[in-house]
């Protein structure tokens, strides 16, 4: 292979990586939501809502991503777990 279709190969799939990055973004952010309205008391409902959104949202872009091949799945998930590795860091940086 050339550089060129390496190259090419790369950018065609980098959009599923920021995807996943984007999803666990989003994710995290609603993991915490859902963390603080359980210490709020706010109401189990609240927090039922935030949990809904997480898997529907993850299960939607890992579907996608699925069908669109192992590379776009892979990708999506490497994105996803970078961002919880900044989640997490971010996190401990609080404490």
């Amino acid at each position: 292979m050339t550089l060129y279709l390496l190259l090419s190969q790369f950018l065609n799939l980098l959009p599923w990586l920021l995807a996943g990055l984007v999803l666990g973004a989003v994710y995290f952010v609603l993991l915490g939501r859902t963390v603080a309205a359980i210490e709020a008391d706010a109401g189990w409902r609240r927090a039922a809502v935030f949990v809904v959104l997480r898997l529907v949202l993850a299960t939607g872009v890992f579907a996608l991503a699925a069908l669109q091949g192992t590379a776009p799945l892979i990708l999506t998930l490497l994105g996803f777990i970078a961002a919880r590795m900044i989640a997490i860091r971010r996190v401990k940086g609080q404490g």
